[in-house]
């Protein structure tokens, strides 16, 4: 039982449930999935290169 409220509805319950809904999209579904693994490990990378770059510039 799933509870329709901004907070609980992530990303991938929108992609989990238009997969549902049209399952031709399947193949968008699955590149939108590695898009979003792509876009989960280079975030942290990313703020992980900009706190480094803080620390450099207040030495």
């Amino acid at each position: 039982m799933w509870i329709f409220s901004p907070q609980v509805i992530s990303l991938d319950d929108i992609l989990f449930l238009t997969m549902l809904m049209f399952p031709e999209s399947l193949v968008l579904f699955s590149f939108l999935n590695c898009t979003v693994i792509v876009l989960h490990l280079i975030a942290p990378m990313s703020s992980l290169v900009k706190s480094c770059l803080n620390v450099s510039e207040h030495k």
